[in-house]
């Protein structure tokens, strides 16, 4: 007998235990951009949809095929930005965790705290299956654990927490950082890699013929496809041929205006963009020592949120600092501002970097200068 699979917008579900059992329902949200795209930036202007980004007209990340009633299994896993043809973007992997968690809690509770770990790379080509365990449900708290499981493996691992929205006690937060340059003002990436090689090649910068080469290959990259916009304020601090500097500031929005209100979309975005920059952080100012890893891989990302009111296609402004690298692991810290001066995110990442002759760190290497 053929199986019923009846679709289910996720913004209607509440807990899993409420949901028929009896079928199989694919989890989707309404479609990911508006018809119109943002005007005078990037992909911006497009008055057919038709014309939009293949990636952003395309993109059912957030679909699932819910094959029990706490398993979801993905099949859309493709970004552009994946480091590997068939290795998944580890923002994507931990934006789908966290959808599959939320599809088993009441709208009620919000996100505060999020522990990833990735184990293996998710491939590409074949579904992964995302195992939710409902650890606790409380009247104030919730907790979900998740698996990503593929070929009989745990891939990737997510511990999440969950709190209803209460009103405040203490309030206090850090102060908005000092920016020098407004969005509008940066270039995205693959033009402000090319401005720098401009800038090198007239002598304004001085940069090795491996810096340079590192740099031509950054500029390189297609970013057409990109779902974010996202532009860094130095970006020749960022290779190392700036001033000496640990934090970099990027700005970042989804370069279409988002179709729906629903937060967790806007939230699983913001998951999805801040797996981006944190390793680059880290070993690629060490470029202006000749520094190239062998290997780069994610090992762990924590994200807390502080506010659940967070839009994905609005200017952010992401903070990301590299406090510590050795031993074959980088360490960097962020924190995601809205242009309000509101701190909506903080997070941490570590991942493994290895130098050119398999194993090694950054620190044996290389010190900034």
């Amino acid at each position: 007998m053929s199986r019923a699979i009846a679709r289910v917008l996720l913004s209607s579900i509440t807990r899993a235990s409420r949901l028929s059992t009896g079928s199989r329902p694919i989890c989707s949200l309404p479609p990911m951009v508006n018809s119109a795209a943002r005007a005078g930036t990037v992909g911006g202007g497009v008055k057919d949809p038709a014309l939009l980004p293949k990636e952003i007209r395309n993109s059912k990340f957030f679909e699932f095929e819910r094959i029990e009633p706490n398993v979801f299994r993905a099949a859309n896993l493709s970004t552009s930005g994946q480091q590997s043809p068939h290795a998944a973007y580890g923002g994507l992997v931990m934006a789908q965790a966290l959808a599959a968690a939320e599809a088993t809690v009441s709208n009620a509770f919000k996100p505060h705290s999020m522990h990833s770990y990735f184990i293996l790379n998710v491939d590409t080509t074949i579904p992964v299956d995302y195992h939710v365990r409902l650890l606790r449900d409380g009247r104030s708290f919730c907790t979900r654990s998740v698996e990503a499981i593929q070929k009989g493996k745990v891939a990737f691992s997510l511990q999440a927490s969950f709190h209803v929205v209460e009103p405040d006690a203490c309030v206090h937060q850090s102060d908005y950082p000092k920016v020098v340059k407004p969005a509008d003002e940066c270039p995205e990436l693959n033009e402000s890699s090319k401005e720098l090689l401009e800038r090198i090649s007239r002598g304004e910068v001085k940069g090795s013929e491996h810096a340079r080469a590192a740099i031509a290959k950054h500029s390189q990259v297609d970013r057409t496809q990109w779902l974010f916009d996202i532009r860094c304020t130095d970006n020749a601090a960022l290779f190392g041929l700036g001033d000496p500097t640990r934090t970099f500031y990027f700005w970042m929005r989804a370069k279409v205006p988002l179709s729906t209100d629903d937060d967790r979309f806007h939230r699983w975005m913001i998951v999805f963009a801040s797996d981006s920059t944190p390793v680059g952080v880290i070993f690629r100012p060490h470029t202006k020592n000749d520094f190239s890893p062998s290997m780069v891989f994610s090992l762990d990302h924590v994200m807390h949120f502080h506010h659940h009111e967070i839009r994905a296609d609005e200017w952010l402004l992401y903070e990301v600092e590299s406090t510590s690298s050795g031993a074959g692991r980088g360490f960097a810290r962020g924190r995601i501002w809205g242009t309000d001066g509101k701190l909506l995110v903080s997070l941490t990442q570590e991942a493994l970097i290895w130098c050119d002759w398999g194993y090694g760190s950054l620190v044996f290497l290389t010190r900034w200068t």
